[in-house]
């Protein structure tokens, strides 16, 4: 995958890009394992959600550009019947940023799917995010501790086409 994208300041212009690949393993008895890989200079929301705020361009020209890398991977089958599917997946980002702000986030998420009908399925999912913001200085946002953890538990409903 890739993307390329111009980056437009009152102060300059630049070019963003970013780029990744996955790969997908078939286990037998129906498991999956799934991962996936990118790295992006100018670009870094085709990598990450950006929880450390620090966005694609930092500096007076458009050629400062903040660049970030991620990886993730993945664990994906049936528990007890093939219509009650559970995974669990991790992934870890850094993004650096031209003026010598970074941070680094790591994730894990466990959940269930209980499939109710063609096409449709359901399930609890739960989510752990780890924002190491020690060395970011954003004047949009208070970083006042070294570490934040966020939890989040929900239910997902989800409909393929």
């Amino acid at each position: 995958m890739g993307a390329v994208r111009h980056i437009h300041d009152v102060n300059g212009d630049g070019i963003g890009f970013a780029a990744g690949a996955g790969v997908s393993i078939g286990i037998p008895g129906g498991w999956r394992i799934d991962s996936q890989g990118g790295y992006s200079e100018g670009a870094i929301g085709y990598v990450t959600e950006d929880p450390g705020f620090l966005g694609d361009f930092d500096g007076p020209t458009g050629d400062d550009q903040n660049t970030a890398w991620e990886v993730r991977a993945g664990i994906t089958g049936p528990l007890i019947s093939p219509n009650l599917t559970v995974w669990l997946d991790g992934s870890f980002v850094s993004v650096e940023g031209e003026d010598g702000d970074s941070y680094e986030s790591w994730a894990a998420k466990a959940g269930a799917r209980w499939q109710a009908a063609p096409g449709l399925g359901m399930g609890p999912e739960f989510v752990f995010v780890n924002l190491d913001a020690d060395e970011v200085a954003n004047p949009g946002f208070n970083f006042e501790q070294d570490d934040y953890e966020v939890w989040g538990v929900m239910w997902r409903i989800q409909r393929n086409f």
